[in-house]
């Protein structure tokens, strides 16, 4: 599918907009989309009109643009992508493009993206802007190694003090971060615990090490074992449209129909606040269940029918045949 952030819109001067059931998508960087709202129209690549649909995004997809075109949208007109001479092209039209490389492990991005004039969302449309965006490469996520010889005895587990190679100080002391294995660590005599911890001083940590094998594992100083990705503390997710039912406007007095004496004065006030914000959640009657307010569904709740199956039967002139192969076994 193709994304298109909803500050473009109002550059588009011809387009329609079209309900559909809730679309979620997520970019290579990380954004998470959920969004029914799509907008149909024409752009201009080349010299070349081409027509196809849009989901909008309620905020900006990066940094560096605000339209990606989707790999159904590329392959629909068999457009090929030639990273090589920098190119989009078909039988058509051969656009040149800059084009660079980012990976999505949360760090900031490395785009030098400059998008030609002449490639618009329609007609007299300035919706795509020029832009050269530059900032710091991380690339691939930062490598922790053992920072002392440690051994592990057969079929038990272990801390190991692990040090964070931070060339790019992506990280400081007090940093949440996710420790994991290494993807490219090639013993499978170790299993090591996926965990989030905060990062101490001199960027150490621990990881829980554990020896598969019968026999001692020596974890050698230095030896690359996890690999350590940035927590956000801010959600890059963003809010989700669901289906206008009625039921949200509909005001519910949840001081009558529940119980909170067990409750404080100040958590009664946030349960509530809490339900009044997800009400769509949940369920006020029985003719509720089985559905909710972003996918239509059904929940069926019985049990299947048993399957059954008749007793084979040996017809009559088969079973002194079938008496001779049971004894003759």
């Amino acid at each position: 599918m193709n994304l298109l952030s909803i500050d473009m819109v109002q550059h588009i001067k011809h387009y329609k907009m079209l309900e559909t059931p809730p679309i979620e998508l997520k970019t290579l960087s990380g954004t998470t989309v959920i969004s029914n709202q799509v907008l149909e129209c024409e752009i201009v690549l080349g010299n070349k009109t081409y027509k196809t649909q849009f989901v909008i995004s309620n905020s900006s997809l990066s940094p560096a643009f605000e339209v990606i075109l989707g790999f159904n949208f590329l392959n629909y007109f068999n457009f090929v992508i030639d990273c090589g001479e920098n190119t989009i092209k078909n039988d058509d039209v051969c656009i040149k493009w800059n084009f660079e490389r980012a990976y999505p492990y949360g760090f900031e991005y490395n785009i030098q993206h400059e998008m030609k004039p002449d490639n618009s969302l329609n007609e007299n449309s300035n919706a795509l802007k020029d832009q050269n965006v530059k900032s710091k490469q991380t690339g691939k996520p930062p490598l922790g190694r053992v920072f002392t010889k440690t051994l592990i005895p057969p079929g038990s587990q272990k801390y190991v003090d692990i040090k964070i190679d931070d060339v790019n100080n992506n990280f400081v002391i007090g940093n949440i971060i996710l420790l994991e294995k290494n993807p490219n660590l090639s013993t499978s005599s170790i299993m090591i615990a996926r965990a989030v911890l905060t990062l101490k001083e001199n960027n150490m940590c621990l990881a829980l090490v554990l020896n598969l094998e019968d026999k001692p594992l020596t974890l050698n100083k230095g030896i690359i074992i996890v690999q350590a990705l940035p927590i956000h503390e801010v959600s890059n997710i963003e809010s989700v449209n669901t289906l206008s039912d009625g039921k949200n406007s509909k005001k519910i007095y949840w001081d009558k129909t529940l119980n909170f004496d067990h409750l404080s004065k100040e958590q009664k006030s946030k349960v509530i606040n809490l339900l009044n914000k997800y009400d769509s959640v949940f369920a006020q009657d029985l003719s509720e269940l089985g559905q909710c307010g972003i996918v239509q569904h059904e929940i069926h709740l019985t049990d299947p029918v048993p399957t059954r199956q008749k007793p084979y039967r040996v017809p009559y002139q088969l079973k002194s045949i079938k008496s001779r192969n049971e004894t003759s076994n």
